[in-house]
């Protein structure tokens, strides 16, 4: 801010008459906002800030001052602290977003107001139940009701094992020296398709220990480049199987088969790089695992990193008769929860709408033009003394001298959406027509919509995408 301190970037305790007590720790938001008289005399601020208040509890208690970045490291695991389960594929489209909201040279961290714009956008999808689209909820079930009906008869020579151990063989060792041992001290039958001597006749029975098996286990090791294994896991995943997926991600300059694997930048010979076959190999299996990453978080699968934990894991899926899904970070695993949402784009748009009310390019804006945009959202007025109320905690300060920043502008965009719940839903779509194109593109941006309802710059759609192999081929 710039004649107020904002109440939502505090260096210490903020008192009612908005001095600071010297010496002394920081309190939580909530306490702040709770202190100042005029919260129980407005309906609109009595609702607002509760999802801001439990983003700073959680920012303060792990990473101090609000002014400090959140690593993208930290980014999944603050989520988590919040009962948000964002995928790896979500966070990555947050830390993109956010750099180039902010003309950053890496996106490596998030600030507090990205923070809590995030959180605010994904409380709200998580408690209005976001649905992925009607025709793949279609397919999908139409999938399950297949795989049901294909009731193949067992081998009699065959018995059923309660989990299949899938994904990397040979040269890898982590069925025999990790996995089977933990397996037989925990009493689970398996199947293991790594054998000393392969021959077809083991085709039809890995087959048959695949359908039957009640946990598939796969691992996928970079020691191999699991072409297979990753196409399995994927299939899996989209039948609805009970999947417990490992993933040891590649890194780079390593080998494979005695054979490395060559990353982009190694290459200084742009001509040599066209006959060279490894130039993207490791760009391409990293990308592999990437999107098999997505594809499985999408159906609500944690992916794990150790195999030891995963095995635990199996062990409590069989017993308690629990889906994957179904598994927390008291297990040690990684919830994922509505994985094909998009929230990233939410930040972009509001970047521009930001950029479309500073006329001056001051990089600030003022509180009227942020009270326009509520009342474009919900269809009622909310004045500039609530608004610094809810900014800043005072009152009576002229209305010209006051000007927040983009990061600033997204917190209090949360604090305003985690407060409008209980708005009617004729009024979120208030949308009247003779709007013009900047006043229409800011309620669109900041209306309460499925993201997925959102259309992704009209005038850059396409008929086909080409896709496949990307050497550089006539």
């Amino acid at each position: 801010m710039t004649s107020t301190r904002s109440r939502l970037r505090p260096k210490g305790p903020v008192m009612s008459c908005g001095k600071r007590r010297r010496g002394e720790d920081e309190i939580s938001l909530a306490s702040a906002t709770l202190a100042y008289p005029w919260q129980p005399d407005h309906t609109i601020t009595r609702r607002t800030a509760r999802i801001v208040r439990e983003a700073y509890s959680v920012w303060y208690a792990r990473m101090g001052p609000i002014t400090h970045q959140l690593p993208a490291d930290k980014v999944q695991s603050l989520f988590n602290e919040m009962q948000l389960y964002p995928t790896r594929a979500q966070v990555s489209e947050m830390l993109h977003c956010a750099k180039e909201c902010a003309d950053r040279n890496t996106a490596s961290y998030l600030t507090f107001g990205e923070f809590c714009l995030f959180a605010t956008e994904l409380k709200r999808c998580y408690d209005k139940g976001i649905p992925r689209s009607n025709h793949l909820a279609r397919l999908l079930e139409r999938d399950g009701q297949e795989k049901k009906r294909q009731t193949r008869k067992m081998s009699k020579t065959l018995s059923k094992q309660e989990v299949f151990l899938g994904g990397s063989c040979n040269p890898t060792t982590w069925r025999h020296d990790i996995a089977i041992p933990l397996l037989k001290n925990l009493g689970i039958t398996y199947y293991n398709p790594q054998v000393a001597e392969w021959s077809a006749e083991l085709i039809e029975q890995e087959y048959l220990a695949k359908q039957s098996a009640t946990v598939l286990f796969y691992v996928i090791d970079r020691q191999t480049r699991n072409i297979v294994g990753m196409i399995e896991a994927a299939n899996f995943a989209g039948a609805r199987r009970k999947l417990v997926l490992v993933i040891d991600s590649y890194k780079p300059g390593q080998t494979v088969g005695g054979e490395l694997i060559s990353s982009e930048l190694a290459i200084a010979d742009e001509e040599s790089a066209c006959f060279n076959s490894n130039v993207h190999e490791y760009e391409e299996l990293n990308g592999g695992i990437l999107m098999l990453q997505d594809l499985v978080e999408r159906q609500g699968i944690p992916v794990f990193n150790n195999i030891p934990i995963a095995i635990n894991c199996t062990a409590k899926v069989l017993r308690e008769k629990l889906t994957v899904q179904d598994l927390t970070v008291t297990d040690m695993a990684q919830p994922v929860k509505m994985g094909h949402l998009q929230v990233g784009d939410k930040l972009i748009k509001l970047r521009q709408a930001f950029d479309a009310l500073d006329s001056s390019r001051s990089g600030q804006i003022s509180l009227t033009d942020v009270c326009m945009a509520y009342r474009l959202m919900t269809n009622r007025k909310l004045s500039v003394t609530e608004l610094r109320n809810i900014v800043s905690g005072q009152t009576g300060n002229g209305e010209s001298t006051t000007k927040v920043n983009f990061e600033e502008f997204c917190t209090i965009v949360a604090e305003l959406k985690g407060g409008s719940n209980g708005v009617a839903e004729s009024e979120k779509c208030f949308c009247p027509f003779f709007l013009n194109p900047i006043i229409r593109f800011i309620e669109w941006t900041l209306c309460g919509r499925p993201l997925r309802a959102l259309p992704v710059n009209n005038t850059c759609l396409r008929d086909v995408f080409l896709a496949g192999d990307l050497a550089d081929y006539t």
